[in-house]
């Protein structure tokens, strides 16, 4: 269980793998600054830091990794095939279907290799 308090700090990745029980799976998104413009060997190596933790802690638990940022989504695809990448975006209308649920609607492009969408229809 964890009880974090409101001056204690986020935990990290690693942490987050070894604090929660292996039959859980994770979304990893991956935060950007939209108002950045980021060069490919940054976020490589921004990338590659987090693959290497997944891949020293993840075992056999299922992870799918999410980006606003397409530049992001697209590289974690290059660097790895081992886990589906989603790209998201906030538009609800560019998919054929429609979900109130953003768990199901993120799951079912995942695995139809859609984009997954976040928000409100206006």
């Amino acid at each position: 269980m964890w009880d974090v308090r409101s001056d204690e700090p986020l935990c990290t990745l690693r942490e987050a793998f070894e604090g929660v029980d292996a039959r859980v799976g994770f979304n990893v998104e991956l935060k950007f600054d939209d108002d950045l413009d980021y060069q490919e060997e940054e976020l490589a190596g921004v990338l590659q830091a987090i693959l290497k933790v997944v891949f020293e802690h993840a075992k056999d638990r299922p992870v799918i990794f999410s980006s606003f940022q397409p530049d992001a989504a697209q590289l974690m695809r290059k660097l790895q095939d081992q886990y589906p990448v989603s790209e998201i975006s906030v538009q609800y209308n560019q998919i054929p279907c429609r979900c109130n649920n953003g768990l199901l609607l993120f799951l079912h492009c995942s695995c139809s290799d859609r984009m997954a969408f976040s928000g409100r229809e206006q």
